[in-house]
């Protein structure tokens, strides 16, 4: 088998090109929905230039955190559906706790006691320690490690726009070149479709 470089980078660009659409097709079905006003499409429009600035995984860790906040994935349920759901969780449950109750029944009292303090710990510890730090490390610990890629970032997009204010007032050359941010910045592509942001 022989290495064939060019046929690996098309396929990773092609990849790459396909990724950033279908998020622009995402991304424009949100924003054209009446579910957002003009000032939460510009903090969304800005929230995804962020994303499309901050290299690697800084990027994509910002990306889930705004994926999780927003949660626009979901479409809705029917009554009907959710309570078809409910009933088969409450009789899988039901099931459930008639198994152990049975099974509890056959045991000594000492066991049924010292299992039911195990429960009792274990559903404390999982409360109060483990879901706790679960949502300490992916809420807070894993978003600051990027903050100060972020405020960089923050700083990087102030000095640009006040730089293209100085260029636009001095000089009106219509010189134009290639953009690789037309192609795989899902914003840069947002905001052509949204000129009046």
């Amino acid at each position: 088998m022989g290495y064939e470089p060019a046929h690996n980078v098309q396929a990773v660009v092609l990849f790459e090109l396909y990724k950033v659409l279908e998020k622009i097709r995402k991304e424009s079905t949100l924003m054209d929905s009446d579910e957002m006003d003009n000032k939460q499409k510009i903090k969304r429009l800005l929230f995804l230039f962020q994303c499309d600035l901050l290299p690697g995984i800084s990027g994509q860790i910002l990306s889930s955190k705004g994926a999780r906040e927003s949660d626009t994935s979901s479409e809705p349920v029917s009554v009907s559906v959710k309570l078809v759901a409910y009933g088969v969780i409450l009789a899988v449950n039901a099931a459930m706790l008639f198994y152990i109750f049975l099974f509890a029944l056959q045991q000594t009292k000492y066991r049924q006691n010292a299992w039911l303090q195990s429960f009792l710990l274990w559903l404390m510890t999982e409360i109060l320690f483990s879901s706790t730090i679960v949502v300490f490390v992916v809420h807070f610990v894993v978003p600051s490690i990027i903050m100060k890629d972020v405020g960089k970032l923050k700083q990087k997009i102030k000095d640009i726009i006040h730089d293209f204010r100085l260029k636009s007032t001095e000089e009106t050359d219509n010189h134009v070149a290639f953009n690789a941010a037309d192609y795989l910045f899902v914003s840069t592509q947002i905001a052509k479709r949204m000129p009046n942001l």
